[in-house]
């Protein structure tokens, strides 16, 4: 079973991106929704560095639709 653990929570005008610490992969992982809605797997973002992951996540709810 994953360990995951919430690392932080950005949101900005609906878009919400999650960030994630999967213990079990030793990665972070990103998961992104528009209003409410997953954005599904297919968008998930992984990686083994925290600031990576917390860069894209920022980066993610400020960019222009």
């Amino acid at each position: 079973m994953a360990r995951k653990r919430l690392v932080k929570q950005v949101a900005n005008h609906g878009r919400i991106a999650q960030v994630y610490r999967n213990g079990e992969y030793d990665e972070f992982e990103v998961r992104f929704s528009i209003n409410g809605e997953d954005c599904g797997s297919e968008s998930d973002y992984f990686t083994n560095d925290k600031d990576d992951a917390i860069e894209t996540a920022e980066h993610w709810v400020t960019e222009e639709n």
